[in-house]
């Protein structure tokens, strides 16, 4: 598996590690990884890193963390939302990152991607924590 996360430039060093561990615990919880192997890479990127909604009219919002997961297998809706959930709370319970400004996405085959981020972010957590 591999992990690209992506943060504003000139983050520090340490947090960007803290981000990195928080994000490897919150995938190895929710997929079980069991012996996989897993790849990270963190990036910083432009200042001005931002979502945009799909319609031209909706507001933009300010990004603090991308997080982009390319599986080798497919896994199911189910661990899927809480993957998200997963992320989503570890990063705002040990870095303050506001769900709102987390944007995830697993990347599989053609009809097996996801995306979740910002505003829709506490739609997911909310589903997740809903889940048997």
């Amino acid at each position: 598996m591999l992990v690209h996360i992506a943060l504003k430039k000139g983050e520090e060093r340490e947090r960007c590690n803290r981000v990195g561990d928080c994000v490897h615990r919150a995938v190895d919880a929710a997929l079980d990884l069991a012996g996989e192997a897993y790849y990270q890479i963190v990036t910083d990127q432009a200042l001005d890193l931002t979502a945009r909604p799909p319609r031209s009219t909706a507001e933009q919002t300010e990004v603090a963390v991308i997080v982009l997961i390319y599986p080798r297998v497919r896994y199911g809706d189910r661990k899927k939302r809480t993957l998200f959930g997963r992320i989503g709370e570890s990063l705002e319970v040990e870095l303050q990152v506001r769900r709102t400004d987390i944007v995830v996405g697993v990347i599989g085959p053609r009809d097996d991607s996801w995306f979740c981020g910002g505003d829709q972010m506490k739609l997911e957590q909310m589903m997740a924590g809903q889940l048997p």
